[in-house]
């Protein structure tokens, strides 16, 4: 079928794609065009990266719902740099890419970027019947080599010492006190804490 112009003032257009009769619509000849052009690199590319992201964060939380902060953070990050992209015509240097372009973020938030795009594809191996890991194959870059960390001076551990009013400020303090991690001291529940014994137990 023809462009033809509606009595609306839309133009329309019907192309057959894989023998199914599609039609089109648009308030110019071009946008017209354009649906078109998406359509068929939709068709072949599959659904957009940002579509599998939301699919395996769903997944993901069902396994994992303490870790929602963590997860949502990294796929807000992927979904907005590849925004408008497919997940077939991503390729390994498109995420080295945007791990460069992350630059000056420390290498363990490149590490968990990199880890949860990864996921994502390995979800779609497995439920949606995708064909290989384009991560697996990208680099982070070497100038953002691990390192060490130094610890706090004693004046930064007096400063800490000084705040204990706020929730947050008892984080600082668990932390500094214990030395657990972020994520084992957000999980803990009054359960985990034996006052009698003065103990935490970290099963989480």
């Amino acid at each position: 079928m023809a462009l033809k112009k509606r009595k609306d003032g839309r133009y329309e257009k019907a192309v057959t794609i894989d023998g199914k009769v599609v039609h089109f619509y648009g308030k110019t000849q071009r946008e017209v065009n354009e649906k078109i052009m998406a359509y068929r690199r939709k068709k072949q590319n599959g659904p957009l990266f940002s579509e599998l992201l939301d699919e395996y964060e769903t997944q993901y939380l069902e396994e994992h719902p303490s870790n929602r902060r963590y997860i949502r953070a990294h796929i807000k990050r992927l979904s907005e740099f590849f925004k408008g992209k497919y997940r077939k015509e991503l390729k390994p240097k498109d995420f080295s890419g945007l791990f460069l372009a992350m630059y000056p973020l420390s290498y363990k938030t490149m590490s968990n970027c990199r880890m949860v795009a990864s996921g994502a594809y390995v979800y779609g191996m497995a439920v949606l019947g995708l064909t290989e890991n384009p991560v697996e194959l990208s680099r982070i870059p070497s100038f953002r080599s691990k390192g060490h960390r130094e610890p706090p001076t004693p004046e930064e551990i007096e400063k800490i010492k000084q705040y204990h009013d706020t929730e947050e400020d008892l984080f600082m303090l668990v932390r500094l006190y214990t030395g657990l991690r972020r994520g084992e001291i957000l999980a803990l529940q009054y359960k985990d804490v034996d006052r009698e014994h003065d103990l935490i137990n970290v099963t989480k």
